[in-house]
């Protein structure tokens, strides 16, 4: 596992390092504050042609409150006339399927390879919403399945290990004193935390707050 990481001073100057990093043509974002932050820092004529799809989402109404999607579209794809990716889902694993293997185009029996995926980090060391002791870890040849959150809403869709395994660009944002404890256990290895099994074996761009960097001792 080779792990490049860039530590930034506050969320401005890590909105404009991530936007600097952002690519298409596709691109899976996550869900949380640490996102919902970020995005009104990634606007501008970069982001022109790039099709976003959600790394994960509660398994709820578009309109209901907790809505990852609906963050996105408020925060990200209407201010950067985005709008028409807006409705292009409905929280299932079939359709978060259908929908990355339309725009990633796969040979039948494959895992897509989704050019860049988003990722965060839960205080428990989950990431997307595959979380720990959960019987998706297991589950390593799925792009999409339907998981139980230990906190409500419980029932989640997300992309599987399968295919943030197969992406060649994972980017992983995590910030926060708090978690700097945790993320110090995924880069030693704690193959208990999911987002240590989403990096197994792989490179990784990992973008930081300076007060979680110090607290992982980076």
């Amino acid at each position: 596992m080779a792990i490049s990481v860039t530590v930034c001073g506050d969320v401005s100057e890590l909105g404009r390092a991530t936007l600097a990093r952002l690519h298409g043509p596709v691109v899976a974002i996550s869900g949380g504050s640490t996102f919902e932050a970020l995005f009104p820092h990634w606007t501008g004529p970069s982001l022109a042609g790039i099709s976003f799809v959600p790394v994960d989402e509660r398994k709820v109404e578009l309109d209901a409150p907790g809505s990852n999607w609906k963050v996105a579209i408020q925060g990200l794809l209407r201010p950067n006339c985005l709008a028409d990716q807006a409705d292009h889902w409905t929280p299932s694993a079939v359709h978060l399927e259908s929908l990355v293997r339309r725009l990633v185009k796969t040979p039948l029996g494959q895992i897509p390879s989704i050019p860049q995926i988003w990722l965060g980090m839960g205080d428990d060391g989950h990431t997307a919403s595959l979380f720990p002791q959960g019987p998706e870890l297991l589950d390593t040849t799925s792009l999409a399945l339907e998981t139980v959150a230990p906190k409500a809403p419980h029932p989640r869709v997300t992309l599987g290990l399968a295919a943030l395994r197969a992406c060649p660009d994972l980017c992983v944002v995590v910030t926060g004193q708090p978690k700097g404890s945790v993320l110090r256990r995924v880069l030693d290895g704690d193959r208990t935390l999911p987002l240590t099994l989403a990096l197994e074996n792989r490179d990784a761009t990992l973008f930081l707050d300076a007060a979680c960097a110090r607290a992982a001792g980076i």
